[in-house]
């Protein structure tokens, strides 16, 4: 990672900001949400609207549609936001009951056995024998979140290895905690580039990668991270992410998301996009 901001010498607009939600948004679970935070945020989603300057900001998370939709209304995101880990888009200027769309691939005959199947076998080995827990409300990712008997790394090398006619079906990642599982081809990089499709062809909206900052905080945010014109982590984030990004933020969470959008914002005015 340069010791200096590669927002200084950038050559593109950033566009969009894209940032995940727990642990980059908001901190850990067992914290109160930042509600002064998410209000920066939101007033960033705001200005965005009448000020090309500044990028509108979107989310990324591994949580259930539910979950995502309510942290977008929170800050007020303009453009669609991924959730199940890029399983689906969220789309906040549809009407209710028509505000998400899965990736068009999951419709395919055996995709829901599959994930039915992979489920079964993770209730009996790991959460039956090693004492992990499922998080609710996903349809087609699975989230498995490490107990007092085993971390986040042995139930990744434990999902890693389970019954190779399983395993073909999908992606396995985790973040601090929680172990991911996706159908594939399906993970936050593959949700990235769809979005982007999506926001070109149904939106007519002219933004590329190169005009994304992306902002995470864990392992399982890497895929996306890898495929934006500027990747950034927050001041919180694994040491691993940090490493692997163009820009770390000096603050931790929505904090560092605000730090992303005004350096984006500068960059903007310093090219012109205005």
């Amino acid at each position: 990672m340069s010791p200096e901001s590669p927002f200084d010498d950038y050559e593109f607009p950033v566009k969009l900001v894209l940032a995940d939600l727990d642990g980059t948004v908001t901190a850990d679970e067992l914290r109160a949400v930042d509600c002064e935070g998410l209000a920066v945020l939101r007033r960033f989603n705001e200005r965005s609207r009448r000020e090309r300057d500044y990028p509108p900001i979107s989310l990324v998370t591994g949580r259930p549609h539910s979950y995502l939709e309510a942290f977008a209304r929170f800050v007020a995101t303009p453009l669609p936001s991924l959730f199940e880990s890029g399983c689906g888009i969220h789309l906040p200027q549809r009407p209710l009951g028509h505000e998400y769309i899965f990736y068009p691939a999951l419709a395919a005959e055996g995709v829901a056995e599959a994930v039915a199947r992979f489920r079964a076998w993770a209730e009996e080995e790991l959460v039956a024998k090693r004492g992990a827990g499922f998080i609710l409300g996903k349809r087609y990712a699975t989230s498995v979140a490490a107990g007092e008997c085993c971390s986040a790394e042995e139930l990744l090398d434990v999902t890693r290895n389970m019954p190779a006619e399983l395993g073909r079906y999908f992606f396995v990642t985790r973040s601090v905690g929680v172990v991911d599982v996706t159908p594939l081809p399906l993970n936050k990089g593959v949700g990235f580039d769809w979005l982007l499709e999506y926001c070109r062809d149904e939106l007519g909206l002219d933004v590329a990668a190169a005009n994304v900052a992306g902002v995470g905080d864990s392992f399982n945010d890497l895929p996306f991270l890898e495929r934006v014109g500027i990747s950034c982590a927050v001041a919180n984030a694994a040491a691993a992410v940090r490493d692997a990004v163009d820009y770390v933020t000096p603050k931790p969470t929505a904090a560092g998301v605000a730090d992303v959008v005004e350096r984006a914002a500068a960059l903007n005015r310093r090219l012109g996009y205005r």
